[in-house]
């Protein structure tokens, strides 16, 4: 098939996932062999979010897979969010340097996989992203809290108290359209309310947001 191309499996009403990677002949097979999978409606492939947004057209999505080798993590992930912005990220890289997973973590992405982990591995990370679950290899977890945790004392009274309510149903595992059907309100007024909150804080993911209240435990989460 040529580039971004879509593969899809038998299932209907199933996951819609993106595959972003600059190797465009392993996106293209990973969107393959994600798409032939039970519970895979459909899965795309694209070299850049701005190649994918000229596929997307008025599809929606439950999660994007983003190469995050080599590059800015920050950039790709704060352009995906920009066109995808009710996806979950599942960050994939070849590498497993700390900080860059870690630099991924807090660009946005929910989860980290490396590339040699296989397909299984990949399929259950992102079904979990769909159901706003987050996942990280057990020897880079307390890596990657750890540095996530090491900042700052945590500003949380400067938070509104729908701010907290956002903070708090994220700490759950709840994804941002999970959290707008609690909460009553569209997708992007929890994505302002996200943005707001990671800015009083100084951090630049919920998960972040997350580590600091939980070190500081300035703030309930159940």
């Amino acid at each position: 098939m040529g580039d971004g191309a879509t593969a899809r499996s038998e299932t209907t009403g199933g996951l819609r996932v993106l595959i972003v990677d600059g190797e465009q002949a392993l996106a293209q097979g990973l969107a393959e062999a994600l798409g032939r999978l039970p519970g895979v409606a459909s899965a795309l492939a694209a070299p850049s979010p701005a190649a994918a947004a000229g596929l997307l057209g008025d599809e929606a999505l439950d999660v994007v897979v983003a190469a995050t080798d080599g590059g800015d993590p920050a950039g790709l992930l704060g352009e995906l969010d920009r066109h995808c912005p009710a996806a979950a990220v599942v960050a994939i890289s070849g590498d497993a340097d700390v900080e860059r997973v870690t630099a991924a973590i807090r660009a946005g992405a929910v989860s980290w996989v490396p590339k040699q982990a296989g397909l299984d591995r990949l399929a259950e990370v992102v079904a979990g992203a769909a159901r706003g679950e987050a996942w990280l290899p057990a020897d880079m977890l307390a890596l990657v809290l750890r540095r996530l945790a090491g900042r700052g004392p945590n500003p949380i009274d400067r938070l509104t108290a729908r701010e907290q309510q956002v903070l708090r149903y994220a700490a759950r595992g709840l994804n941002r359209r999970e959290i707008a059907e609690r909460l009553d309100v569209s997708v992007n007024t929890v994505r302002s309310h996200s943005q707001h909150m990671l800015s009083k804080l100084g951090v630049h993911t919920t998960l972040e947001a997350v580590a600091l209240v939980l070190k500081d435990g300035d703030v309930n989460l159940q």
